[in-house]
């Protein structure tokens, strides 16, 4: 099996610089800062610049970074099998031109339209770059669903704030929700570095219970929270939560429950340090 570190050497050689571009200055200016982005997009981006927007070139130049990077962390996790490591790397090529073409079009505006104007076989690299099951259907997807999948698979977007993240038919749950302050992303990415992915994922599914609401119930079918929210204080009740479960654990359980216990405290810890400055 190809190691990690070669599939990333591989992904960094299909890589060429591509520029960003920072606000304008006071004086008008604006102050490139340098990423990278595949070749033959950022190929396509020169040739196409004398007809686009400098709006539409900025936002073709954002999602192609986008991508980059999610693809490149995404890649780099040990948990993911060398055939799907194969197959977003086989489609990422494809993908990039159809998030410039989506930019030209402002797909955005009606993603669905977009989406019904893809051949099955554009529909397919989508599907290949999201890890869908299932072919894709425009014409049965919401507009959050059919939008999410012309974006980065780590920006993907809960537009109707219901706490579930619909990417084409799919629909997901993740913590912390891509509207959490930075503040919180940032604990949490500091909490779960080096973590497993077993781990990280233990330390997530300790929010469900108390986020995902149940059919019947007061906010019943919905996880969604809002950006002012106290995510100290949604930590404390994880805490509680485990403490409780704590009691009833068997034997094979007490070495999880105890790394779920510690987990949580260091992720208390860090949102503190964060809003303490």
């Amino acid at each position: 099996m190809t190691s990690i570190s070669t599939m990333i050497t591989g992904i960094s050689a299909n890589f060429q610089p591509l520029r960003r571009t920072t606000p304008a200055s006071a004086s008008g200016e604006t102050t490139p800062t340098t990423t990278s982005a595949p070749s033959d997009i950022s190929g396509a981006a020169r040739t196409s610049s004398a007809l686009l927007s400098s709006a539409t070139q900025s936002a073709v130049i954002s999602a192609v970074a986008d991508f980059e990077d999610g693809a490149a962390g995404y890649l780099a996790r040990s948990s993911i099998s060398q055939d799907r490591r194969q197959q977003v790397l086989d489609a990422s090529a494809d993908f990039q031109k159809l998030l410039q073409r989506a930019a030209d079009q402002n797909a955005d505006a009606d993603p669905k339209a977009f989406l019904k104007s893809l051949s099955p076989a554009e529909l397919k690299v989508l599907q290949d770059i999201h890890g869908l099951g299932t072919p894709i259907d425009p014409s049965g997807l919401s507009v959050e669903g059919a939008g999410n999948l012309l974006v980065s698979p780590d920006k993907i977007r809960d537009i109707d704030h219901d706490g579930f993240e619909m990417v084409g038919a799919a629909k997901l749950w993740k913590f912390p929700p891509s509207n959490a302050p930075d503040g919180v992303k940032k604990a949490w990415a500091e909490t779960t570095a080096g973590m497993s992915e077993r781990d990280r994922m233990l330390l997530e599914t300790s929010f469900m219970p108390i986020t995902v609401a149940a059919d019947g119930q007061p906010g019943g079918n919905s996880a969604y929270i809002g950006p002012d929210a106290d995510y100290a204080a949604l930590v404390r009740k994880a805490l509680d939560a485990a403490e409780y479960a704590k009691k009833f654990d068997q034997s094979w359980q007490v070495e999880t429950r105890s790394k779920q216990i510690a987990a949580l405290g260091k992720f208390l810890e860090n949102l503190r340090a964060d809003a303490a400055g």
